[in-house]
């Protein structure tokens, strides 16, 4: 008898510790902290106690190697949606289980609806599984104090971090490049900044370069037609002949006009190179 309660008291351990290999944060500021530490985005997940398709998630995909495998790559954040009210209106959270991709800061690269199988899970994971070390500063500066020059860096960044991004995954990282541009532009709006035009004009040049990062040419030179160096200001102006130059190159038109491209740095030059290389 002590030998039978022996054997089940092993199989019903083991299942414990296999169920707990993914240990999720139950908090977000800790969840937040440790995605800014680690350069990890957090997978977030909503679910409700006693829902069969969450403990259905969390037996046959939370629980299998491979899964657990991917999580790695990521904070895994899990939600009660029936006592965490604030963050499910944030998210506007509807059934549960619902599952999210974000960044430090909260901002949804994607949000995972419909069946929740196995091979949809594994494609997630291995799609958004980024490294954000090179937002680092960038995140951390936002998270310290949400203002307009760590929105605008940050927009910026992400924009730039679009252009060495997974193909799949640009449409996303552009999405949330514009979100931060967005809060910069509404603290920019409230502000006396003397150089205001400036900033939202090289905001209207990232649109331009995320058109060409998602290889819309066509758009892209439509949306640049408007512009001229004339109108351009000084700051902008690099980003400018950075764009010109692209457009240029791709629809092989130099209509004899000399290029500004000369004109950059040996850095920009290169990340123009770059740009170029990834359409």
């Amino acid at each position: 008898m002590k030998t039978k309660l022996l054997f089940f008291g092993l199989i019903f351990y083991g299942f414990i510790v296999k169920a707990q290999e993914i240990n999720w944060f139950t908090n977000f500021e800790a969840a937040q902290k440790q995605a800014l530490e680690t350069n990890k985005p957090i997978l977030l997940e909503f679910y409700t106690p006693f829902c069969k398709p969450s403990i259905s998630l969390d037996k046959k995909v939370w629980g299998d190697e491979e899964v657990q495998q991917l999580v790695k790559h990521y904070v895994p954040f899990k939600v009660n949606g029936t006592t965490s009210i604030e963050l499910v209106n944030k998210y506007q959270v509807k059934n549960a289980p619902a599952i999210f991709i974000i960044d430090a800061n909260g901002k949804v690269f994607k949000r995972k609806k419909g069946a929740l199988y196995k091979t949809n899970i594994v494609l997630l994971l291995t799609n958004y599984r980024i490294n954000t070390s090179m937002l680092k500063v960038y995140l951390s500066s936002f998270y310290q104090k949400e203002k307009f020059s760590t929105a605008f860096r940050l927009g910026m960044k992400y924009s730039d971090f679009a252009v060495l991004s997974n193909k799949k995954i640009k449409k996303d990282i552009l999405r949330v490049s514009k979100e931060y541009f967005e809060t910069a532009e509404m603290f920019l709006n409230l502000s006396d900044n003397p150089k205001k035009e400036a900033f939202i004009q090289k905001i209207e040049l990232y649109e331009i370069q995320a058109r060409l990062i998602l290889n819309r040419i066509g758009k892209a030179e439509k949306m640049l037609s408007k512009w001229n160096e004339v109108q351009v200001d000084d700051m902008n102006k690099d980003l400018f002949y950075k764009l010109e130059y692209v457009v240029r190159e791709k629809n092989k038109k130099a209509n004899g006009k000399v290029s500004g491209f000369n004109q950059l740095s040996e850095v920009e030059k290169a990340k123009t190179i770059l740009l170029l290389q990834s359409i």
